[in-house]
């Protein structure tokens, strides 16, 4: 029970927090535009207003994410043909190794697993530390340069897969070297972190689920695209044409991220600007930002969500570091069928995204009570996957979680309406740091439980899902029992961060 006192001192800090804010911003007039004081290196920083660029409220990240996981999409199915293919011919498996048996399959999977996991660390490794100093530097210098920073990397990375694929002998081991362009520019990860900040600058606390959300659809899109193009692509112009595909698609969102993109962030001054990336108070700043005490359990709310958001992460790619070698050992599937059911998945995702986060926007749900509903309809179809032993089984558990993906959105659009703006470039940045760490515990696991129970459970990856949902569900409950708690701690925190 919430005592006086207790009342007392959540109110103490409404008011010490309104009064430290009052201090640091300079009003301009504008809507929704937040100015900060100049730091001890006076720096001249503010957000621009939706007002002040209104075409960035309206056509902003999305075309950039749609043309990256288009790209991504249509590649990553070859990437695993092509390495069973090299794993097959450097371990002289069978003279067949466009078509191997099921027990030469078998034999090499787990090689191919680990090199996916390998993969899979090289590009989240580097980047996660990145992206401690590129959030707050962001919030100094723009989210446009790290945005095309993450794209120019994952346009080189597929430009090295397309040398790759026309050097034949070369050892399967050797693949890494395309991951090193992505894990030096921060990849999906910074590019992630640039474009929720970019999307909180620019849209107001109603519709920024919603935006969120319309993001998430794009990815969708994309995906779909991908999958319905890549098998068709590989029988007609082979690994090579594949992989030059997926270049000219990142080449064109480098393109619309250098020429169209604009930038939320004003920095008047230009040696400001350049300030170095690695710099250690930026970080120390962002730390003491994301632990300092809040009101009505504030802190406690962001790390929860952050522990509920990446413990939701190692599941998602965990399964999808080895479903596609799973339904292939369980149910015989092709890349055809398995890009099928993609295409299915994905596009009930998307559907059930964006009517998902419509219909909570439009009657006003609580962020964090549709965030648990959609954990609780998980459950089932992770449970689904895990017993069946027939494949069309799949396309009822992705009917069943077609609302899965919105946990995301929302969750960051209940973050955003609690921390004001001057603030939230940090804590969404110790957030994509977390998440990007969420690789490299995931696939080791995941590859180490699917390697061990291919033979007798290969559906067990699932049940490790299940109970990584179980722990979700409950952290996302205590978030929500603050906030039932004292029914008016949103409002009064809304209103303060835009104070």
């Amino acid at each position: 029970m919430i005592t006086q006192d207790d009342n007392d001192d959540q109110e103490h800090l409404i008011k010490t927090s309104r009064e430290e804010r009052s201090n640091s911003h300079l009003a301009d007039g504008a809507v929704n535009s937040i100015e900060r004081c100049p730091s001890e290196n006076q720096l001249d920083t503010r957000v621009l207003s939706p007002s002040e660029n209104p075409k960035n409220h309206y056509f902003t990240v999305e075309p950039i994410f749609f043309l990256i996981f288009a790209a991504g999409t249509i590649s990553d199915p070859v990437v695993v043909n092509l390495l069973l293919s090299k794993v097959c011919m450097a371990t002289n498996a069978t003279n067949d190794c466009d078509n191997p048996s099921p027990a030469v399959e078998l034999q090499i999977q787990p090689i191919v697993a680990d090199i996916q996991m390998f993969r899979t660390l090289l590009e989240c490794a580097f980047p996660a530390f990145l992206s401690f100093f590129l959030g707050p530097w962001s919030d100094v210098n723009g989210r446009k340069p790290i945005i095309l920073c993450s794209t120019f990397g994952i346009f080189i990375s597929n430009l090295t897969w397309v040398l790759v694929s026309y050097i034949p002998d070369l050892p399967p081991i050797a693949v890494l070297v395309c991951s090193i362009p992505i894990a030096l520019s921060g990849g999906l990860v910074t590019l992630y972190l640039g474009s929720f900040c970019y999307i909180s600058d620019v849209t107001s606390i109603e519709s920024r689920a919603l935006r969120m959300g319309l993001l998430q659809v794009a990815n969708f899109a994309g995906l779909v695209l991908g999958n319905l193009a890549s098998a068709p692509l590989l029988k007609r112009v082979g690994y090579h044409g594949v992989f030059q595909v997926s270049t000219g698609l990142t080449f064109l969102a480098l393109v619309y991220a250098a020429l169209v993109l604009r930038e939320t962030i004003h920095v008047s001054n230009d040696e400001n600007r350049k300030k170095n990336v690695f710099d250690c108070e930026l970080v120390a700043d962002m730390l003491a930002t994301c632990c300092k005490r809040r009101p009505y359990y504030t802190r406690a709310s962001i790390f929860l969500i952050m522990m509920s958001v990446c413990l939701f992460l190692v599941s998602l790619n965990g399964e999808g570091s080895v479903m596609y070698l799973g339904v292939r050992e369980r149910f015989m599937w092709t890349m055809e069928d398995f890009t099928m059911f993609n295409c299915y998945s994905i596009g009930m995702i998307g559907v059930g995204t964006f009517f998902g986060l419509w219909v909570s926007t439009m009657i006003k749900v609580p962020d964090m009570l549709s965030a648990l509903l959609v954990l609780i309809i998980k459950m089932p179809t992770l449970i689904i996957c895990a017993m069946t032993t027939q494949g069309h089984y799949f396309y009822v558990a992705a009917t069943i979680n077609m609302f899965g993906c919105c946990l995301g959105p929302l969750v960051r659009s209940y973050l955003s309406k609690i921390i004001p703006k001057e603030d939230l470039g940090k804590v969404f940045a110790l957030t994509a740091s977390a998440e990007s760490l969420t690789p490299l515990a995931a696939s080791p696991l995941y590859t180490y439980v699917y390697n061990s129970t291919i033979t007798f459970l290969p559906g067990c990856v699932y049940y490790l899902s299940s109970v990584l949902n179980l722990v979700t569900t409950v952290l996302v409950s205590i978030v929500l029992m603050f906030h039932f708690r004292n029914p008016s701690s949103l409002q009064t925190l809304t209103s303060s961060v835009n104070s």
